[in-house]
């Protein structure tokens, strides 16, 4: 049996692969004055050995300054756990949103979505081909 310490709280167990060696998800969380930051971590084991497959990290200080002024940021992620490509191999699609502040206005958005599938035990770019 092995025993981690330091990652965070698992969020879920996953076996993207169907290989019988579990993925898991883990967050770690801080906060204080108002503002959040964390890291959301992929790793997988090797007997007791963890290997990290992939990270992000997350921020947001609306409690601290508020949504309309300036210094205001926030930096999410969601990740979504699907088949991109049709092989039976479970993928990942990655959404990052940032928050920018402005001196009272509403905050500028932004959004990007990111894919990758999940080959030989990490993940890769995905760029859709087209067919003509």
């Amino acid at each position: 049996m092995c025993e981690h310490t330091g990652f965070g709280h698992i969020r879920s167990i996953l076996d993207l692969d169907n290989n019988g060696v579990s993925e898991i998800v883990l967050e770690s969380i801080a906060s204080g004055g108002g503002s959040i930051s964390g890291r959301r971590y992929l790793a997988k084991f090797d007997g007791c050995l963890a290997k990290l497959v992939r990270s992000i990290d997350f921020d947001d200080n609306e409690g601290t300054w508020g949504k309309r002024s300036y210094r205001y940021y926030r930096h999410a992620s969601e990740w979504h756990f699907v088949d991109l490509d049709g092989d039976g191999v479970i993928d990942l699609s990655e959404t990052r949103v940032s928050h920018e502040g402005r001196n009272g206005r509403p905050p500028i958005t932004s959004r990007q979505v990111f894919r990758y599938v999940f080959e030989d035990g990490q993940f890769v770019r995905h760029v859709p081909t087209t067919r003509r």
